[in-house]
């Protein structure tokens, strides 16, 4: 692509994703700075800085951080925006099933992982690991399992968009009754694990 190319694509990047935003205005410790539909922040390649604008479809751009013309184009992998998946899925889920016990709820949204808590309590919390393309989600508390089980899926359906495998641990009795009934395979520590054949909707 050549650079007249990559200045329409980034043009219409910026129009596009400012105006259909997949992810919270927060800013993110890896992606940078929040702006209207992408990340900004200084990277530095082989000694060299790089300004990076990262939008939400994956579009990532790397540019002189006095001229801003663009030097490099990448698309990034699914996985890099995971936890930012997660975050809006769970905080949609939570308006859509109007959960009052979490209304109060903050999010704590990291590469590493994902934590809905009030205070100290947890509500949900999620681990990705990416050094072994994995997830654990942990210390469900929602209304019920059955909602519990419903979120899951989704999360599920996230982990399986971005080939991670999902482990479910911490779990009441409820709903480790639940995801025995449902086909998830539990180890020795009372960790499930979700695939394909776990049938948890």
């Amino acid at each position: 692509m050549n650079a007249t190319d990559l200045a329409k694509q980034y043009k219409a990047d910026l129009e596009y994703n400012a105006a259909n935003p997949m992810f919270s205005d927060k800013d993110d410790e890896m992606l940078g700075e929040r702006k209207d539909g992408y990340y900004s922040k200084i990277d530095d390649v082989n000694g060299r800085k790089f300004l990076c604008h990262t939008f939400d479809n994956g579009h990532c751009y790397y540019m002189n951080p006095n001229t801003k013309k663009i030097m490099q184009f990448t698309e990034l992998r699914p996985d890099l925006f995971l936890h930012k998946y997660i975050e809006t899925y769970v905080s949609n889920f939570v308006q859509a099933n109007a959960l009052s016990n979490v209304a109060n709820a903050t999010f704590t949204v990291q590469f590493e992982e994902v934590i809905l808590a009030n205070a100290d309590v947890p509500f949900l919390q999620i681990e990705i690991d990416r050094d072994e393309n994995a997830i654990l989600v942990e210390s469900i508390s929602l209304a019920s399992a059955d909602v519990e089980m419903k979120l899951l899926a989704g999360i599920y359906r996230l982990c399986k968009f971005c080939a991670f495998p999902m482990f479910v641990g911490n779990t009441s009795d409820s709903l480790a009754e639940m995801l025995e009934k449902a086909g998830a395979v539990k180890d020795e520590d009372d960790i499930f694990e979700i695939n394909e054949t776990t049938q948890l909707s």
